[in-house]
């Protein structure tokens, strides 16, 4: 039997239905009923989709307006006591959204990147005893058994919500989860009762794992399962890479099927071949890439469906790689683009069509569907002969490359007392990551200029308006080093992508967290900067004022990371050319007296493959993209960069080897331990410490933003720390930005005061 199956969709809505509700409910201008219509309504839609297109495993409970792992752990009871209690975030969903966000007396709980994707969600904090305070997934499966569907419920399991939980009781995973089980229990057997025929427990942590000793409790978990299963169906879902040595002792567990990601996980055909695949499961196939744009070989997919097929003559389920969540719905909505680079787009819509086809195909339809797998391959032989735009200059500067252009020539500890003298600023300066709020005006007049009903030279204007107005504001906080706030970007990678040669910006949207959504572009050719792109911005602020103004960049992982690469040549090469024009941006501000340029990095630490002994290779050349980007300018010239939501515990050695001058982290919600983590790890650079969280309308009092330099000053030392916010305040409003501000420099000056006097 073949079965056509999803793992999981979009749940922000085809226009960003989602988005708007909800920021319309933290305005006070849509009730909960309100949101909760809106949420249905995307939901009803998403179903309506798969069901036309032939997916007979419709999932639900696949999706949240914030973050799917924070529902999961509202619904056992992870809720720290000072948001309230578990069953208020259940039902009230002013509290659940407390939780990511804060209020003025609670700190918002951590967010962190979910696997190496663009995603993030939220570490939910462990402090009491867990409880069903609501079976959200079983009302969602009777929500969509109501459209005359028979939906799958999909459950994110126990392993992989502690993997992201902040464990705050003092006993062990081990005994949480034995106190857990039995409510995932409750969960299944309520939707065994009514009616779910297959249930889908992802437990993508499972990939992650380079030892079998968490094989036993999750074999023990599942087997508490097996009471409830009756006639449904348990899935074991794993994605986002393969499963190597735990391949056979997977086999063994008691569920009726498991999944697998052919796709970031090619090594899966291999232990599927070596060591088979027993008869009475079923064999989830992850065939089509649900984190990639460019169609499908269908060719290709085909031999792997048969290759499976002459290891293993039982029933398959064809799937994508892992949900769709990480597309935008539709290449159909991409009116912009060009036909030629259009035509190639597989998103969320089309790659249902593709696994339908495919279960189509070995459904007894390949006769009719042959015709069909021919043409998709002469079109790909067509692109790969007509897309790809090789530009002659960058494969020469790339050849071209020496060692000396990924080297310093000065070391970082005799640069940075070059610099200090150079910019004379104070201890502990204090500045912020790069964006100032984008108000609605900011987006109106974007969104004029684009429709082409305010002219260039007004829209120019208003830039320069803003900046300046922002300037001025922050002289009078009393910031050491400004930025020109980044007006005229709606988003940091898309800015640099529509200025950049091989690399085209999408209209659709997908989530990154909570109702900030991004649009990835795609790169399709050989990167090359055409033209400057950020000096007349730069140099106009630096021109309002005495104080240093930083140059911003997005540095060359970053914008590979957070885009649609090419498949037909490396992702090392598309780093580097993109690198290459980054250079030569950087040169050209040094080159108009700007003295300190800040190159984000926010994505290394997410592109790291999952497996360890894959991580060595990616690192060592998304090192030598940044030296790449940032090395080529005078001793005196201070580079900076910007790394948020990461845990460097394991890759400090290499940051440490991106050898810039400062680095800004997020570190207001860990207390200083990234800090100390670099400082114990013999990081040799400066620290930018963040003081409070950008996510959050929340302002600390000053002495709060004074905790953490204090903690770390000593270990640190006090030379080499800087004072800024956890990232940038784009997302801010301007009232709550400017008292956050004050107070940071304020902690600032009470620290040097401090500092002075012992």
């Amino acid at each position: 039997m073949i079965w056509s199956s999803n793992l999981g969709m979009p749940g922000i809505g085809r226009k960003r239905a989602a988005k708007k509700v909800v920021e319309d409910f933290w305005r006070e201008q849509a009730s909960a009923g309100e949101v909760e219509a809106a949420l249905r309504e995307v939901r009803t839609e998403n179903y309506r989709i798969q069901k036309e297109k032939g997916i007979q495993w419709i999932p639900v409970f696949d999706s949240d307006p914030y973050d799917r792992l924070l529902r999961h752990a509202v619904m056992f009871g992870i809720v720290p006591k000072r948001f309230g209690t578990a069953k208020e975030a259940a039902s009230d969903l002013q509290v659940y959204f407390s939780i990511p966000r804060g209020t003025a007396k609670a700190q918002a709980c951590a967010m962190t990147k979910w696997f190496d994707t663009n995603y993030h969600c939220i570490k939910p904090e462990i402090e009491g005893p867990f409880q069903l305070t609501r079976n959200f997934a079983l009302e969602l499966f009777n929500e969509a058994k109501g459209l005359n569907l028979q939906p799958k419920p999909v459950l994110l399991g126990p392993l992989t919500l502690f993997h992201y939980c902040v464990n705050k009781r003092e006993i062990s995973w081990e005994k949480l989860l034995d106190e857990i089980t039995p409510l995932y229990l409750r969960v299944v057997e309520e939707l065994v009762r009514a009616g779910a025929q297959v249930i889908q427990l992802d437990e993508p942590v499972i990939v992650t794992w380079t030892d079998r000793s968490q094989i036993g409790p999750l074999k023990k978990f599942l087997s508490s399962l097996t009471r409830a299963q009756g006639a449904a169906k348990i899935l074991l879902q794993t994605y986002f890479a393969d499963v190597r040595e735990l391949y056979q002792d997977l086999l063994s567990l008691p569920v009726d099927g498991i999944g697998f990601d052919f796709v970031r996980g090619p090594k899966n055909i291999e232990l599927l071949k070596s060591h088979g695949f027993p008869k009475e499961k079923i064999l989830g196939v992850g065939l089509v890439d649900g984190r990639g744009v460019w169609r499908s070989d269908l060719k290709a997919k085909v031999a792997l469906v048969e290759e499976i097929q002459r290891h293993f003559a039982g029933d398959l389920a064809i799937q994508p790689s892992c949900s769709l969540l990480h597309l935008p719905y539709t290449a159909a909505d991409e009116v912009a683009l060009s036909a030629e680079i259009k035509e190639w787009l597989a998103f969320a819509y089309e790659r249902l069509d593709e696994v339908s086809l495919l279960a189509r195909y070995f459904s007894g339809e390949k006769g009719r569907l042959q015709g069909l797998v021919d043409q998709n391959a002469e079109m790909l032989r067509q692109r790969k002969e007509n897309l790809a735009v090789t530009n002659p200059q960058v494969q020469t500067r790339l050849k071209g490359l020496r060692p000396g252009d990924f080297q310093r020539q000065v070391p970082r500890q005799r640069r940075y007392q070059m610099q200090r003298e150079k910019l004379g600023l104070p201890l502990l300066p204090s500045t912020t990551i790069g964006s100032f709020p984008q108000t609605a005006e900011v987006r109106r007049k974007r969104l004029e200029y684009r429709q082409g009903k305010i002219t260039e030279r007004d829209y120019r204007t208003f830039i320069q308006k803003e900046i300046a107005e922002w300037v001025r504001i922050q002289e009078e906080v009393g910031l050491d080093v400004l930025v020109h706030g980044e007006f005229e970007r709606a988003d940091m990678v898309a800015y640099f992508a529509e200025n950049l040669e091989g690399i085209a910006n999408i209209q659709g949207w997908v989530q990154s967290y909570g109702t900030r959504y991004v649009q990835p572009p795609i790169i399709y050719g050989d990167v090359f900067r055409p033209r400057p792109i950020t000096m007349e911005w730069i140099t106009y602020a630096q021109g309002l004022t005495k104080k240093p103004v930083k140059g911003m960049l997005t540095g060359p992982v970053t914008i590979l990371n957070w885009s649609y690469g090419r498949d037909d040549i490396p992702r090392q090469d598309q780093a580097y050319q993109i690198a290459l024009a980054i250079r030569d941006e950087v040169q050209d501000l040094e080159r108009a007296g700007i003295k300190i340029i800040q190159i984000d990095e926010p994505a290394i630490r997410e592109g790291l493959p999952l497996k360890k002994e894959d991580g060595e290779d990616y690192l060592n050349w998304a090192v030598r993209a940044f030296r790449l980007a940032s090395i080529g300018v005078k001793p005196e010239t201070q580079i900076h960069t910007h790394m948020c939501f990461s845990e460097f515990g394991d890759i400090i050695r290499h940051i440490d080897a991106m050898d810039a001058d400062v680095i800004s982290i997020e570190d207001s919600k860990k207390g200083g331990e990234l800090a100390k983590s670099l400082h114990a790890g013999a990081y040799g650079g400066a620290i930018g410490l963040g003081v409070f969280d950008v996510h959050s309308p929340r302002v600390p009092e000053v002495e709060e933003m004074e905790r953490i330099p204090r903690t770390v000053q000593e270990k640190v030392g006090k030379e080499r720390l800087w004072i800024n916010p956890d990232c940038g305040l784009k997302t801010r409003g301007k009232s709550e930005t400017l008292a956050q501000l004050k107070n940071m420099v304020a902690a600032a000056r009470q620290l040097r005061a401090a500092l002075a006097r012992s």
